[in-house]
């Protein structure tokens, strides 16, 4: 209906872009954040919607860029953790993982109740040897009864939820393995 009223309404078209990618329709979300930042290019929200659909298809360089634009247009912004999460999730899909935990870390100091972010920080410093740090992440992660994800094979089903509306990219795949080993 917003669209009808308004179809140069950027906020509509973001919305819209954010309901096809929870749907799992990526490739309709990419034109809707597109054309929101055509008509607000610092619109920082369509960035970050294009980070996640970017993020979701494997394409993790083209989800840092995105990440990383949403965050010096709206430094500020509430969603910022999220952001910086999603960044740390493009960087773990590079193998950059110094990055993914610098950045894992930067999101748990502003909002430590975002359980992806913890299982991130948790695997790249498993993978990069930091056993002991891994360790004490997990457990931080872990005191509060309400973590999300108390088990690998509750992350997998979660994953696994999402794996339709991710369309198994085979990049994505690779990189929930990897998350897996490190978690183990």
């Amino acid at each position: 209906k917003a669209l009808a009223l308004d179809p140069d309404d950027a906020w509509a078209h973001d919305n819209k872009g954010y309901i096809l990618l929870a749907q799992g329709r990526h490739d309709e979300a990419v034109p809707e954040y597109e054309r929101a930042l055509v008509l607000d290019p610092s619109f920082a929200d369509a960035d970050v919607g294009l980070g996640w659909v970017h993020l979701g298809l494997g394409e993790f360089n083209k989800s840092a860029e995105y990440f990383d634009k949403g965050i010096r247009v709206s430094p500020y912004d509430r969603g910022l953790p999220y952001w910086y999460g999603g960044k740390a999730w493009a960087n773990f899909g590079l193998k950059r993982y110094d990055q993914a935990i610098d950045l894992a870390r930067q999101a748990i100091a502003i909002n430590p109740n975002i359980a992806h972010i913890h299982v991130n920080l948790v695997a790249a410093l498993a993978l990069t040897d930091h056993d002991a740090e891994a360790r004490e992440a997990l457990q931080r992660y872990l005191a509060p009864s309400t973590a999300s994800f108390r088990t690998i094979a509750a992350w997998k089903a979660h994953l696994r939820s999402l794996a339709p509306k991710l369309g198994g990219d085979p990049r994505f795949v690779e990189m929930s393995e990897r998350v897996y080993d490190g978690l183990r």
